[in-house]
């Protein structure tokens, strides 16, 4: 598996999670209203984000390197 390939994978596994904890975090936060759920469902969301402007940084660094 290339570095390419284990980077993409890694980064659609980890958004994944991301999502899901944050979703959890959401519906917790519903039931409880408790605050700190909606702050760990925050984070969850914005790790997301993160990955996904680290997918596109990663990606332009990859093409610019010519690493398949």
């Amino acid at each position: 598996m290339s570095l390419k390939s284990f980077h993409i994978l890694f980064i659609i596994i980890s958004s994944l999670f991301g999502i899901f904890f944050g979703y959890l975090c959401y519906k917790e936060w519903v039931n409880s209203h408790n605050h700190i759920y909606l702050v760990y469902s925050s984070i969850g969301f914005l790790l997301c984000i993160g990955l996904f402007f680290y997918c596109k940084w990663f990606l332009k660094k990859i093409a610019d390197l010519n690493v398949n």
